[in-house]
């Protein structure tokens, strides 16, 4: 009550300081009134109104009247009260609302999917160790004395959870469903693949940038659905393609680092303008990661809308020096992923091999980040790492046995 009174600007008088004054102890009845009903006469003999009608006593008898008059409708007003704060309340209603309705939060990169899309997806992050060899389980290893070793280019995930791996040493697609079983693989023409996408249906996306130039189509079934040529796609020279990338609309991107130039363009198989950068699957945005020092292990991240116009940019920092960026994409509610290789200097070598990866919400907010040492397999891979769209970061990386595909926590 005291700190109430000193906010509202009253002051408080402590109760042994305040002035004793002598009042009647009994009100008269109110004049004016011929009758009064029994509900009336209760509230006339109610002692907390007695008690107010003393207090009015004492004041002048010019303002006695309205005095009583403005007792009287507190009285009133506080029964009232009363019976509203004893009343039973209803519910408040709730609106529900599904997807993005805030034009703001649409252009930072806020999912444009339901509600009920948005839900946490039950992932089985157990490893998965694919062994060496050419059985439906496992995967080719080519070594040159003369070059580097290779082994499986890439791999991904299907929006089911299934998993595929590019194992273009042994000429195909190897699938493991999302209940574990290996089903039969996909077969390829060629031996020189060197990325690949899924699309909703299970059907397959195959890049081949140095051989035959070309972007491979296949079935569910792993029928062939033809291809189209890099350069018919736009592309200046087919071997600086970086990847494909999709999005949740199913529109399919081969990305094309321009040599010298320090840009990359995104060209859209399917037609259309090239993009600025890399899409979000949730399609509200396209972005692009560099390297602004490699000594001081400095790079950044963007966000552009389809004109090119930043939207936001995030700087990460890791201990010197940095390699390379090996990861920049996103999962379906638009948090974006980044992945980069540092190691560092001893005299004239680099040591000590570390892969961090991180989180990002759809506006560039840190949210997530792991350190993990990076063992040097001496195998040429293209990606190593892949973002399911549920938002789980998988690795692949070599041991003596084979490969395992392993979730990074972040």
């Amino acid at each position: 009550m005291h700190e109430l009174g000193h906010f509202a600007g009253i002051t408080h008088t402590p109760r042994s300081t305040r002035k004793k004054t002598t009042c009647p102890t009994r009100p008269s009845a109110p004049t004016g009134l011929t009758t009064v009903s029994p509900t009336q006469q209760a509230l006339f003999r109610s002692p907390a109104l007695h008690a107010l009608r003393a207090r009015a006593a004492c004041y002048d008898d010019a303002v006695k009247g309205r005095v009583t008059l403005l007792l009287l409708v507190g009285c009133v007003l506080g029964v009232v009260v009363l019976g509203l704060r004893t009343a039973k309340p209803r519910a408040p209603r709730v609106e529900q609302r599904s997807g993005s309705t805030s034009g703001a939060a649409s252009s930072f990169g806020a999912s444009r999917r339901g509600a009920a899309d948005q839900r946490p997806v039950a992932v089985d992050t157990t490893p998965i160790a694919v062994g060496w060899g050419s059985g439906r389980n496992q995967v080719g290893r080519r070594r040159d004395p003369e070059s580097v070793s290779e082994g499986p280019m890439s791999f991904t995930h299907g929006k089911d959870g299934s998993l595929y791996i590019l194992d273009q040493v042994n000429h195909r697609v190897l699938r493991r469903g999302k209940e574990g079983t290996w089903l039969a693989p996909i077969e390829l023409g060629g031996v020189t693949a060197q990325d690949l996408r899924v699309d909703g249906q299970g059907g397959v996306a195959v890049l081949d940038r140095l051989g035959e130039k070309s972007l491979a189509r296949y079935d569910a079934a792993g029928n062939a659905q033809g291809g189209t040529s890099l350069l018919q796609l736009g592309l200046v020279d087919p071997a600086g393609a970086t990847g494909l990338f999709d999005d949740d609309a199913g529109r399919l991107y081969v990305e094309e680092s321009l040599q010298g130039q320090g840009k990359r363009i995104v060209h859209a198989v399917d037609g259309g303008p090239a993009l600025p950068g890399r899409p979000s699957r949730d399609g509200t945005q396209r972005l692009a990661a560099a390297i602004v020092s490699r000594a001081a292990g400095q790079l950044v991240v963007r966000a552009f809308d389809d004109g090119g116009k930043t939207r936001w940019e995030s700087p990460l920092t890791v201990p010197p020096s940095l390699l390379s960026i090996v990861l920049c994409d996103t999962d379906s509610n638009g948090n974006v992923y980044i992945g980069v290789l540092h190691a560092r200097p001893a005299g004239t070598e680099l040591v000590d091999e570390q892969l961090d990866v991180w989180r990002l919400r759809s506006d560039g907010t840190t949210t997530g980040h792991a350190s993990l040492a990076h063992p040097d397999s001496g195998l040429d891979q293209l990606h190593e790492l892949s973002v399911g769209s549920e938002g789980t970061v998988w690795w692949m990386h070599a041991g003596a046995d084979g490969e395992v595909v392993e979730a990074i926590a972040l």
